[in-house]
């Protein structure tokens, strides 16, 4: 969060500082760009570990459910011991992956 303030502050200051209108769309869209990646690069540090009851919560399926889509490699997981261990980033691409396939 502190990145993304600093990263507002900075685009405030440079907005000010270019007098020609094309190079502040550009300047803009470059600012855009970074403030977007940064917050993505922020997001993916963190990533929440999960258990198999979370995940079936979380998905809104039975834990069953959660075990037949890791037999058939449907959602990728961890292994530990014998538990079970899930990434809410890994879950989430997954399923924004499926979602993507499926509207194309």
């Amino acid at each position: 969060m502190f990145l993304y303030v600093q990263l507002c502050t900075f685009a405030s200051l440079f907005q000010n500082i270019s007098d020609n209108d094309k190079e502040k769309k550009e300047n803009e869209m470059n600012f855009s760009q970074i403030v977007d990646e940064a917050a993505l690069i922020l997001q993916r540090k963190s990533d929440n570990v999960m258990t198999i009851k979370q995940v079936a919560n979380y998905l809104g399926i039975s834990v069953g459910a959660v075990r037949k889509r890791c037999q058939r490699n449907q959602l990728p997981y961890h292994r530990n011991a014998n538990r079970l261990y899930f990434s809410r980033m890994e879950v989430d691409d997954v399923i924004l992956e499926r979602l993507i396939i499926g509207h194309t």
